[in-house]
């Protein structure tokens, strides 16, 4: 079971109770215990909110990135506090609608390896869990770090699970 913060877009949207409600009900159907911004009342600032959302964020292990989340200042802001505190960082883009738990993950399919690399780079999973991702814009640094030794990977503890 893990708990989940949903982060996305709020502001400029009528619907957006129903898009976090949706993705709610799944992940509590899933097993997830769930922290839902869209629940808060109406009519506080930006400024007001965000200190709520963030201890919100911070009693869970794991954040929900709805789609809509790079079109939000907040959900950008949560973001980069959950990557800073270590938090296991879901994209809804990414998820399987046959999950069972917010372990799942989907991965896209691609024609070729070229196509997986240009457009996602490298991710890797360990039993269902991330644990290494090489950014395609460094690609050949990252893939010079792994030939020559230099890259700072643990790799023991991919096995240690």
């Amino acid at each position: 079971m893990s708990k989940v913060y949903i982060a996305g877009k709020i502001n400029g949207l009528n619907n957006y109770r129903e898009i976090f409600k949706e993705v709610e009900d799944r992940l509590i159907t899933e097993g997830n215990v769930v922290m839902n911004p869209a629940v808060l009342g109406e009519g506080f600032n930006y400024e007001a909110y965000m200190p709520i959302c963030l201890a919100m964020l911070e009693a869970c292990d794991t954040v929900f990135m709805l789609n809509n989340w790079k079109d939000s200042k907040g959900a950008k802001v949560e973001h980069e506090y959950a990557k800073l505190q270590g938090k296991k960082i879901i994209y809804q883009e990414h998820y399987s609608e046959n999950c069972v738990t917010a372990e799942c993950i989907k991965v896209p399919k691609y024609t070729t390896n070229a196509d997986f690399y240009r457009n996602e780079g490298i991710t890797i999973f360990v039993k269902g869990k991330f644990k290494l991702g090489i950014h395609p814009d460094n690609m050949e640094n990252n893939i010079k770090a792994l030939n020559d030794g230099t890259s700072k990977i643990a790799w023991d503890k991919f096995y240690s699970i």
